[in-house]
């Protein structure tokens, strides 16, 4: 059986397009510096993010599959698997609906009520960049993924060519993303999807990083600590 293709990607369109619009209007109106301001802050605050949550994006995780599942008043239930090419982690929660894409596109904001979830930040999922620089989201209807590449190809095409240190917005950027670009993945997230998991993160491993982290075995499922409450 072969993975199917959701059909609505409007919402990644939504968040996206208008961002490269407000840039394109601001360089076309020859505001280049205040364009360019704009795009190093957002990209600066992405990098400080990583930063800050070095290490932790295990436990990151782990938070977003308890929070997830309590959307649905399940136990979280988390499933972690290292491949030849990326880290998989699966969780069981509510899934990503239109207002998780806008939150988890936006610096700081969140859908999670500071109340119930441990992680309401939403600043947490960035820390994936330490092992990643594409991290890919499979969750019901809505496929997408954050691209490095990606986002670079579509903002030098408004802007001309950028130094390559230059800080880009990575998270801002959400584009549509489909079962060829998981490669010999593909097989292992619809698995996961079939064996109940409603939320598949799909985290291509930088050059750079090793095989063997996070995880001494390959496949590891644990259930997320139930929050303490004071």
């Amino acid at each position: 059986m072969s993975l199917p293709v959701p059909a609505e990607r409007s919402v990644v369109d939504q968040i996206r397009l208008p961002f490269l619009e407000s840039l394109a209007a601001e360089w076309e109106a020859g505001r280049h510096d205040n364009a360019l301001v704009m795009l190093r802050e957002r990209g600066v605050s992405k990098d400080l993010i990583r930063e800050r949550y070095s290490g932790r994006y295990p436990f990151e995780l782990l938070q977003n599959a308890e929070d997830a599942a309590a959307e649905n008043g399940l136990v979280g239930r988390a499933h972690f698997e290292v491949t030849d090419t990326a880290l998989l982690v699966a969780d069981n929660g509510a899934g990503f609906s239109a207002k998780h894409i806008r939150a988890i596109s936006t610096l700081g904001a969140s859908t999670k009520d500071p109340e119930t979830a441990i992680g309401y930040k939403g600043l947490g999922f960035k820390s994936v960049g330490e092992i990643t620089d594409q991290p890919q989201i499979v969750s019901r209807e809505h496929w997408f993924e954050f691209s490095a590449a990606r986002a670079r190809a579509a903002i030098t095409a408004v802007t001309g060519e950028l130094d390559h240190d230059f800080p880009l917005p990575t998270y801002a950027l959400p584009f549509p993303t489909s079962p060829e670009d998981f490669g010999d993945d593909a097989r292992r997230v619809q698995d996961l999807l079939d064996g109940g998991f409603t939320t598949v993160f799909r985290l291509p491993f930088r050059e750079s990083v090793s095989r063997e982290a996070p995880w001494s075995s390959s496949t590891t499922s644990t259930r997320p600590r139930p929050r303490r409450r004071s």
